[in-house]
């Protein structure tokens, strides 16, 4: 299995028959479909927190962290889930062997703790192996968390990412590659940034300053990073009326201020902004003690 799954060409099955047909004989693809499908419109009659149950312990990782993905629509949909069977086969997605499984049983228990409001003794993935002492990094990038007064964020898309790290629908957070010249209105927040941080302290946009490495996960690659290349991402966060945001909308490109549930939950975002924002997210409940986002 290479890429990933094109699902909007996908047909849900209506019917118990229809889908039991699909989780016997597949074809695969209709399989990894088959839980995400069914659960942003669930049929009537249909017991898909089960089924989503027994997917979550099949053998192919699209299949079992797309069961997890749905207990997660399904909070979201219908606001009904057994905790007795849904908590226990969450945390055993924790422990998932695949980080993509893992990741998403990880989402869908912050997506049931904001719709259902269930409480978790676990909520992140188990601690992996120790990373390598070095990387070959091949690609650096600033991203930017620009968040508006009712903690929206500005997110855009064009008709490819040119990190490589999300597909051409998604919504992404806005930046620019480091190792290229910045556009003029690149470099104004840069400034703006660098001059408010050593100044007088005003809210956590000044010192949030975080950096992570992530690899390039689009076939196609990046502006200068091939698939499976290390990038840089060096996250900065700017507060900011929404009418007064720095960052402009440039041409071919199409702007979007997202809430925290839209950003997280409603709309395609890519993994690697959604943990930038996981990241503020941290950093914003060690200065104040409380979470920007819960």
């Amino acid at each position: 299995m290479t890429g990933t799954p094109k699902y909007e060409i996908r047909d849900t099955p209506q019917t118990p028959e229809e889908i039991a047909k699909v989780v016997r004989h597949g074809p695969i693809d209709d399989l990894r479909w088959l839980p995400i499908g069914l659960s942003l419109a669930p049929p009537e009659g249909v017991d898909v927190e089960s089924l989503c149950l027994r997917l979550s312990r099949h053998g192919d990782v699209w299949v079992r962290g797309n069961a997890f993905t749905a207990l997660g629509h399904l909070a979201r949909v219908t606001g009904e889930l057994d905790p007795e069977r849904v908590k226990p086969a969450l945390m055993a997605g924790l422990q998932d062997e695949s980080d993509r499984v893992c990741g998403c049983a990880a989402d869908a228990i912050s997506d049931i703790r904001i719709f259902m409001g269930w409480k978790f003794r676990h909520t992140r993935p188990r601690a992996r192996p120790p990373a390598p002492r070095t990387l070959n990094i091949v690609a650096a990038w600033r991203v930017w968390l620009i968040i508006d007064e009712e903690s929206n964020l500005l997110v855009e898309r064009s008709d490819h990412d040119p990190r490589g790290l999300s597909p051409a629908s998604a919504w992404r957070l806005p930046g620019r590659n480091l190792l290229r010249p910045a556009t003029e209105a690149a470099q104004k927040l840069e400034d703006m940034w660098e001059k408010r941080s050593h100044t007088v302290w005003i809210n956590e946009s000044n010192m949030f300053n975080e950096q992570a490495v992530v690899k390039t996960s689009r076939l196609e690659g990046g502006e200068d990073a091939d698939y499976g290349d290390a990038q840089a991402l060096h996250v900065r966060a700017w507060l900011t009326d929404r009418h007064a945001s720095p960052w402009p909308m440039a041409e071919g490109i199409e702007q979007r201020w997202l809430s925290i549930e839209d950003f997280m939950v409603e709309h395609a975002v890519g993994a690697a902004d959604r943990y930038a924002l996981a990241l503020f997210n941290q950093f914003y409940f060690q200065q104040t003690g409380a979470w920007f986002y819960s």
